[in-house]
């Protein structure tokens, strides 16, 4: 409950934000973030926004994406079509005993039909799909977690650490280390080496055991490792709260702050840089600095009432109206998108999938949207958008194509 507080806290504190890249006439559509982040060995940071990620990885043939129900369905980039991730021929991808596609993902990480992910559901890396999966143990009391590794089409499935000392939602892998949080340390494994001892990347003293709300937040950028930690003592009574950059090289940690000395959140990377914000009434002024979180310098101010989140797939910036999920009658969710100048460029809704679905949206790579809606009969479906329709859209419906529904078995087995 704490770290679902936490991570409500911050969202509407810091309006969350990832911001990185360079408008469409720079650098021949060259997403400068990238320049520092190889998809392929960093964490995807385009798939991540403060409280919820898109349940969703990108290699290099298209995209993996998690339903709620545990099944690992594969979108191809080059043929647009999405099927699940299972090579037996004529399955109906129905049964969870018997179709490929189904993986015992952890119940620590749980995949929301409307928000995503908590945290990391699935990652690509140097070829290989990375996911942590649970059981319980023959008497259905101690759930052990563990990470698993397959190859792109879903098989070679193999576990390649032991179980893990915690159960716990934040991990990624980011240049050749697995990294995880548990009750009072974040730890990482090399890749080659994943049964090897844990190597501890920063500690506190005041947590809470078995607790997984002493960290959240956590992500990676370059050589740089940043997450929220929040203290408290052994009666549960909050002592501290701060955000962390430790430098992966060295193990060097700092707290951040910001212009005003306040706690400073890392809301996005551009420029090989990281940005924060201050609230100076009601405005909110970004400040970029440095990755060790030195050297600011002020970047745009935004009124705090216009917008609920901020993102960018490193060619736009996407503001959106809506932080959570609303009832009928509310206002539409609208995202306005703006260049990396802050001029506006176009404006879309999500009028086709209806006010009571509202994606945390997040930017993804500069050539699709892949977004969970409902059918006319009111199913869970996945659809994908293109991208080159921004500048045309002109405030109507983002046009989408539906992909695959996403409920393939309702009946599917939990604890």
């Amino acid at each position: 409950m704490k770290r679902l507080m936490t991570v409500v806290l911050v969202l509407i504190m810091l309006s969350g934000i990832c911001i990185s890249g360079c408008t469409k006439d720079e650098n021949n559509v060259t997403d400068k973030s990238e320049s520092s982040i190889d998809y392929s060995t960093d964490m995807q940071l385009t798939y991540h926004t403060i409280g919820a990620n898109v349940p969703m990885t990108k290699s290099d043939k298209g995209y993996y994406y998690v339903g709620g129900d545990g099944i690992v369905i594969f979108v191809d980039k080059e043929s647009k079509k999405a099927t699940p991730l299972c090579t037996k021929p004529n399955c109906l991808h129905d049964d969870y005993e018997t179709c490929d596609a189904y993986f015992d993902f952890s119940l620590s990480s749980p995949i929301d039909s409307v928000v995503g992910a908590l945290n990391t559901a699935i990652q690509y890396n140097e070829g290989s799909l990375y996911m942590i999966c649970g059981e319980y143990d023959e008497s259905y009391v101690k759930y052990n977690v563990y990470l698993l590794r397959t190859s792109p089409d879903g098989t070679n499935r193999e576990r390649v650490t032991d179980y893990l000392e915690h159960s716990f939602t934040d991990w990624f892998i980011h240049r050749g280390y697995f990294y995880y949080s548990t009750d009072s340390s974040i730890l990482r494994r090399p890749l080659d080496s994943l049964k090897s001892d844990s190597e501890v990347v920063f500690k506190t003293e005041n947590f809470i055991e078995d607790s997984e709300n002493t960290y959240c937040n956590m992500l990676a950028y370059d050589n740089y490792l940043y997450f929220y930690v929040e203290e408290v003592d052994d009666n549960e009574n909050f002592l501290d709260s701060y955000n962390v950059c430790v430098n992966i090289d060295t193990l060097e940690a700092k707290k951040l702050k910001n212009s005003k000395d306040e706690n400073a959140q890392p809301l996005t990377f551009f420029d090989n840089k990281f940005l924060t914000a201050r609230f100076e009434g009601t405005d909110v002024i970004y400040e970029k600095r440095d990755l060790d979180g030195e050297n600011p310098t002020d970047v745009f101010t935004k009124k705090e009432s216009e917008t609920q989140t901020i993102s960018s797939d490193g060619r736009y910036i996407y503001l959106d109206n809506r932080v959570q999920m609303v009832s009928n009658g509310a206002k539409e969710q609208v995202i306005t998108i703006y260049d990396l100048n802050m001029k506006q460029v176009d404006s879309f809704t999500f009028t086709g999938m209806g006010k009571e679905i509202c994606n945390f949206f997040n930017p993804q790579d500069n050539e699709y949207f892949l977004l969970e809606s409902n059918d006319d009969e009111g199913n869970r479906i996945l659809v994908m958008a293109d991208k080159s329709q921004i500048g045309s859209i002109g405030g109507k419906t983002l046009e989408y194509t539906e992909l695959c529904k996403l409920d393939w078995n309702k009946n599917k087995k939990t604890f």
